[in-house]
């Protein structure tokens, strides 16, 4: 009985201190931010600010139910068919278990992989920044042009969309393409290790394709819509593609086993 609570007491800990891990790496983009951002000059002929304002195709929140939805609910349909495989045609026992197992293990590393990304992501465009493309039509300087005076670093911005002001310093990096980038990475590594059909060996090379098709197509939509200089859209997408890496091939094997 004091070694199953024990085993009990442990496997709570395990997961509140998972848990704790996830909700702080992502909280700390609130942090971050009430530090606020550092306003940065430009030249007045920079014609790569220049450019027109859009409206986002993907909003931040679409990219982010896209970003994290995505590896979650491809782990979760994959086990779970493991499982109604293995119990009903393989007459195996003990599968709802492992099932359990390898879900949170699997979700649970994503999800660190993700707040990792989402951390560095808000490091790297409150510390460093770029001005957006549409940064000139949103902020609309209170300068007059000036050929003896070509850079400005001392301005105030005159313009009323207030949303949109907020973010105007923040092109560099991607968030969408790092979001993105670290979702399907995760994904496609996860189908490379879990899933095998020898009766349908294209299923899963199809499936993986058609997931990074739709990143690159998230990350394109970022350009064309003129809120990113192309660095930064390759920029989010190493970032997210590291991040994903490095979480799924060291930090998983690595966990504690989970016992459920």
């Amino acid at each position: 009985m004091a070694k199953l609570l024990s085993h009990k007491s442990q496997l709570a800990a395990r997961i509140t201190s998972d848990l704790l891990l996830v909700i702080l790496l992502h909280v700390s983009y609130f942090i971050i931010k009430a530090f606020g951002h550092k306003q940065l000059g430009f030249h007045l002929n920079d014609d790569t600010i220049k450019l027109p304002y859009k409206v986002n195709t993907i909003s931040t929140l679409g990219v982010s139910f896209y970003g994290y939805g995505l590896p979650i609910l491809t782990v979760i349909a994959v086990e779970l068919f493991t499982a109604l495989f293995r119990h009903f045609a393989l007459d195996e026992t003990n599968v709802w278990r492992q099932m359990f197992y390898f879900m949170y293990n699997f979700v649970v590393t994503f999800l660190v992989a993700a707040g990792v990304c989402f951390l560095l992501t808000t490091l790297i465009k409150y510390n460093f920044g770029r001005l957006r493309p549409h940064f000139l039509e949103i902020c609309q300087p209170d300068i007059l042009p000036s050929a003896a005076q070509p850079y400005v670093g001392s301005y105030t911005c005159r313009g009323t969309n207030r949303k949109a002001m907020e973010d105007v310093f923040l092109s560099f990096l991607s968030g969408h393409a790092s979001t993105a980038a670290v979702g399907v990475t995760y994904a496609v590594l996860y189908l490379q290790e879990r899933v095998h059909l020898k009766i349908a060996p294209l299923v899963r090379p199809l499936i993986q394709t058609i997931f990074i098709c739709s990143c690159f197509y998230v990350i394109f939509t970022r350009f064309t819509d003129f809120k990113h200089h192309v660095s930064d859209l390759i920029g989010g997408l190493l970032l997210g593609f590291l991040c994903a890496l490095v979480f799924f091939l060291r930090y998983l094997s690595q966990m504690q086993t989970i016992g459920l």
